[in-house]
């Protein structure tokens, strides 16, 4: 079960990981569909992307939680 729950929390991570990198890197509005896209902000004006970061580093800090807990093999009351 402790190698599932890590394996899963890995997987989320990369997935949410990598859109956000294809999306800053490969997605490109062209600017006739939506002048406001290239203008002050970028793609942080919008929620979607601020999403998509947001959890990124959610699921990035709940797999490094899951791996030191259920490696280490601590609990909350007894982990030091």
């Amino acid at each position: 079960m402790q190698l599932t729950r890590i394996f899963v929390h890995a997987v989320a991570a990369l997935m949410f990981g990598y859109s956000v990198y294809y999306d800053w890197y490969f997605v490109h509005v062209p600017k006739e569909l939506s002048p406001s896209s290239s203008g002050f902000g970028g793609k942080f004006k919008y929620l979607t992307f601020w999403d998509a970061v947001r959890l990124f580093v959610c699921t990035l800090f709940s797999f490094l939680f899951v791996f030191y807990y259920d490696l280490c093999e601590c609990s909350f009351s007894n982990c030091t």
